[in-house]
């Protein structure tokens, strides 16, 4: 994988003179952009050597920007965000940007020995001619969320950085009730060090007392409510989202989303899947899937369909504003509660 080549560079010290960054994972982007910035830039010149170029537009600034010299550094590092440029060459935007891309691609062959340019981006095309410039240059690296034992590995790790510990079970909890994303469990993780202190141990206590659920997670422990019978409890975490102001459009999609899963899960696990299969097949984490087995296990097939559909409709209709939506998900609690 390209981010192990990168890894491998900056522990032997070896960089390439362009990199393209993108994905959804902004903790590790900045990790190693980081990483890359300390082995060029002196901090004390940092104003002088560190240049951020941004929108669409930058383009047109990269290699005057790249051919200024370096001063009382090592090298110059040149961010560019969000240019656009890597998008489907076939858009309108690609068409408008394409002799300045071509011009970046020429550029990227020559581009001088002290300096590092390096393009953050959202989203990339692989057959875009920039992202494969970049990439016969350079390299070019996708962080996306990463998977579940990672995160918990990560966990573990960051605690024991603080002389912490915490078990594999409370790791994926604390893992389970946060958005996917790094920097939401850094967040965490630092309240839970505050509040446990050095040579402790952080329990699911601990967990529940201080940490914030996202909205995914509330609305698993909501589902869950309602397929063990629990409508009442199911009614109360909807209350308490939407007393945090959770917008409750978001709520019911979440809940659709969470029926229309329900549903393939279930049609798998008929066929005879067990949940490593249906966790392949449907490109989810075993231990989320194992929870979802136990979901589905009340329902009919037949059952969990209409229940999408019908999530799918509140939704419309609560667009059209022809039915309150708390109302119409408190309707729906009680209908599916079994």
């Amino acid at each position: 994988m390209a981010i192990d080549i990168l890894k491998d560079h900056l522990k032997k010290g070896i960089l390439k003179k362009v990199y393209l960054f993108w994905g959804l994972e902004e903790y590790l982007i900045k990790h190693y952009l980081g990483e890359i910035e300390s082995r060029i830039v002196s901090p004390e010149f940092k104003s002088l050597n560190y240049v951020v170029l941004k929108g669409k537009d930058s383009l047109k600034e990269i290699i005057r920007t790249c051919e200024t010299a370096p001063m009382m550094s090592k090298g110059r590092l040149i961010i560019v965000k969000e240019s656009e440029a890597f998008s489907d060459s076939t858009s309108k935007k690609g068409k408008d940007n394409s002799d300045e891309i071509k011009r970046v691609c020429d550029y990227l062959v020559d581009i001088p020995e002290d300096v590092c340019l390096v393009f953050l981006e959202t989203q990339a095309n692989k057959k875009n001619v920039l992202f494969k410039s970049v990439e016969k240059n350079g390299l070019c690296i996708e962080f996306d969320y990463q998977k579940i034992p990672e995160l918990i590995r990560w966990v573990v790790n960051v605690f024991s950085s603080y002389n912490i510990s915490i078990g594999k079970a409370e790791a994926e909890y604390l893992v389970s009730i946060c958005d996917p994303g790094m920097n939401d469990i850094i967040n965490e993780i630092r309240k839970l060090v505050d509040l446990v202190g050095e040579g402790n141990h952080v329990s699911r206590a601990d967990i529940d007392a201080l940490c914030i659920k996202s909205v995914q997670s509330k609305v698993f422990d909501m589902i869950d409510s309602i397929t063990n019978g629990k409508p009442s409890k199911a009614y109360s975490l909807l209350s308490d989202m939407l007393y945090l102001k959770e917008p409750i459009q978001k709520v019911s999609v979440l809940v659709a989303r969470h029926f229309k899963i329900m549903f393939f899960v279930k049609l798998l696990s008929e066929k005879g899947y067990k949940s490593e299969k249906i966790a392949q097949e449907m490109k989810l984490n075993p231990y989320i899937v194992s929870k979802y087995i136990k979901q589905v296990g009340r329902y009919k097939a037949e059952v969990l369909r209409n229940a999408f559909k019908e999530c799918m409709e509140i939704d419309r209709r609560t667009k059209t504003g022809r039915i309150d939506a708390r109302i119409a998900l408190e309707t729906f609690i009680s209908k599916y509660s079994v």
